[in-house]
């Protein structure tokens, strides 16, 4: 994979205001599984973009192998 490196904090920023992006979006009724949908296609369309084949190929199956691994929230459809 690429050699990216990024700051803790800048991270933790970063998933803090995606995360309370998508928690206003689910209080304004924009359905859950449209958000996630969307989420999900822009992340992977970024891989595809920032990764050689070989490396999104990878990344892909290591998603596949841990998908059992992926915690669920408390709240459906609230990110806590």
């Amino acid at each position: 994979m690429t050699d990216y490196e990024y700051d803790e904090y800048e991270f933790t920023e970063c998933y803090a205001k995606v995360t309370n992006t998508v928690n206003s979006m689910v209080e304004n009724n924009i359905q859950p599984l449209m958000i996630a949908a969307i989420l999900t296609t822009t992340g992977l369309s970024l891989y595809k973009s920032l990764l050689s084949k070989k490396d999104y190929d990878s990344m892909l199956e290591v998603m596949v192998e841990f998908k059992d691994a992926i915690n669920q929230y408390e709240n459906k459809g609230y990110i806590n």
